[in-house]
């Protein structure tokens, strides 16, 4: 059982907090001096935490909202891997059939120089000097505003100098290395100071030997976890992705009993803003409760629960002002989660040759955002769009989100989509050449079909000559093979999930499209789908035919 950290006597912190000063020492983190005029010092604390196999730990950190911008810091910005890489580069794992390693630096902050920032630090109250000196900040330390970009830059300068690796354009903290022949043996995911590590088994052990000489480390084993999401490499090319734990844990929280429900929405839920007279709107304690809610159930929305996107989009909308109603609609989504934890993104490359093979859904809902009753709010009228993009059959992109501008047709609505859907997916595409490989003959799936006409047609139409010459991109798509439009038929489109409340009349409807989300569409239903004024190619089979000639 764990224990709690309120019934720990703090003679047992003792040891960790010397262990933990003994660490800052060992490495040069500070030196005393005498305090220059016209500055001060910042204080510290300690931080205390119970590890998952019941060992203390005492982490000593900057009280790092006391720091003066222009005075003892500048710049703050660290970069992080973004999801969309990591899912997309675990789906490559598991089509090559490849190992994941985790790595976790040790006192990772303190290994990296403070770079030009002068910051002076007061002695830990545990740990006083008498000599009445402040201590100068050698090194970054926990808590710093500047801490986490400090680290960042110290591994990436030591990625870069001490092994053959290349950092992506696409995402900075994606590195690769390749053999003899050119072909992808290993890539490097960094999060903050934990770094992922997918390839042969050979080459991240190899890799590890080398780094664990130059940066102190305290983990290197096959990943379980990372960033709060379970990995779990069930065989040599399957793996799954899920947050049960995590949600299990967060539901846990709540003082009250959460209902179950089948879906995460009412069918025509609405998320509007109230006007500030309402007499239903929240209270300033509920309204903090409400977006904490939401931070937390963004973070499950965009790691590896996408059939809570489109509620959870329309949640983030009236954080600023929610009424009871809408907490009620908000703990829908909790109770849903409370029903459906264990759903898990799946990665299978059994049945694939190729590394890569993208499929790409879109929908709008136009017009679908009512009328605010907040003056203030803009949002009325304006249309969802949402997307997904998968991979091999795994789902590695999606997005539902609130269009920028009100649209005058459900076509330009649907174009819309479209071209969100296509830019994200050209980000996969740059990424996938600049590692070697070329993409063609993508296919791109929309239950319109005057959008589908109108990317694949030369000439603009009578109702959407208004268009922004921005959306006039992704004929350029098409017209250099990215892309082929599909008309679907809207049951089987699955962005659909990402623009309504409710897809369908019922809640089977939802759990139909929500399964075919995450579980892979069977394209193969899709084959009397064939594109839309192209001489060249007649039908699905077709394309997926002509595709496999053109794999490098």
């Amino acid at each position: 059982i764990k224990r709690e950290i309120s019934d720990i006597p703090f003679n047992e912190w003792i040891e960790p907090m010397n262990k933990e000063i003994q660490g800052i020492e060992e490495k040069g983190n500070w030196k005393p001096v005498d305090l220059p005029p016209g500055r001060k010092p910042i204080d510290l604390r300690w931080v205390y935490s119970v590890r998952d196999d019941g060992s203390l730990k005492a982490r000593l950190v900057v009280r790092g909202f006391k720091q003066t911008k222009g005075v003892d810091y500048f710049e703050t910005f660290s970069e992080v891997v973004g999801m969309h890489t990591i899912r997309f580069m675990i789906s490559m794992a598991a089509s090559k059939g490849w190992d994941i390693y985790i790595i976790d630096y040790s006192q990772a902050y303190l290994q990296s120089d403070i770079g030009g920032d002068i910051i002076y630090v007061n002695p830990p109250v545990t740990h006083p000097r008498s000599d009445g000196k402040v201590y100068q900040l050698l090194k970054a330390m926990y808590g710093t505003k500047q801490g986490a970009r400090c680290w960042y830059k110290h591994l990436v300068k030591t990625l870069n100098e001490n092994f053959d690796l290349h950092q992506s354009d696409k995402d900075s903290c994606t590195f690769y290395q390749y053999d003899n022949n050119k072909e992808i043996t290993l890539i490097l995911l960094i999060l903050v100071d934990d770094t992922l590590c997918l390839g042969e088994e050979w080459c991240i052990n190899a890799f590890y030997e080398k780094v664990k000489t130059l940066l102190k480390t305290s983990q290197f084993e096959k990943v379980k976890s990372f960033n709060g999401i379970e990995i779990d490499c069930i065989e040599k090319h399957v793996i799954e992705l899920n947050q049960t734990y995590a949600i299990r844990v967060f539901i846990e929280t709540f003082d009250e009993e959460i209902k179950e429900w089948s879906s995460p929405e009412q069918n025509n839920t609405v998320w509007v803003l109230c006007d500030d007279e309402n007499p239903n709107r929240c209270s300033e304690i509920q309204t903090s409760e409400f977006r904490h809610i939401v931070g937390v159930l963004a973070y499950f929305a965009n790691c590896t629960r996408p059939d809570i996107s489109h509620a959870v989009s329309g949640a983030q909308r009236v954080q600023s002002k929610p009424t009871h109603s809408q907490f009620k609609q908000l703990l829908r989504i909790v109770g849903y989660l409370k029903r459906n934890p264990d759903m898990p993104l799946r990665y299978d490359g059994r049945n694939y040759k190729s590394t890569f093979n993208f499929t790409t859904f879109s929908d709008s809902d136009w017009g679908g955002q009512p009328m605010s009753q907040d003056a203030k709010d803009d949002n009325s009228r304006k249309s969802t769009l949402g997307y997904c993009i998968y991979n091999n059959g795994g789902l590695i992109s999606w997005k539902s989100k609130l269009m920028k501008s009100v649209v005058l047709s459900a076509t330009e609505a649907e174009y819309v989509a479209m071209t969100e859907a296509m830019k994200e997916l050209c980000f996969f595409v740059y990424f996938v050449e600049q590692l070697g490989y070329k993409i063609r003959l993508t296919p791109l799936f929309c239950d319109n079909t005057s959008a589908n006409l109108q990317v694949m047609s030369n000439t603009s139409m009578k109702g959407t000559r208004h268009t922004e010459i921005f959306y006039s991109w992704i004929k350029e798509q098409y017209k250099k093979g990215i892309i082929r439009p599909f008309q679907i038929d809207t049951s089987n489109n699955v962005a659909d999930i990402f623009t309504k409340s409710l897809p369908g009349k019922s809640i089977d409807d939802f759990i139909k499209v929500r399964d075919s989300l995450i579980h892979v569409p069977d394209l193969k239903r899709l084959e009397s789908a064939g594109f839309i004024m192209d001489d060249s190619i007649r039908s699905y089979d077709e394309f997926c035919s002509l595709r496999s000639q053109s794999e490098p």
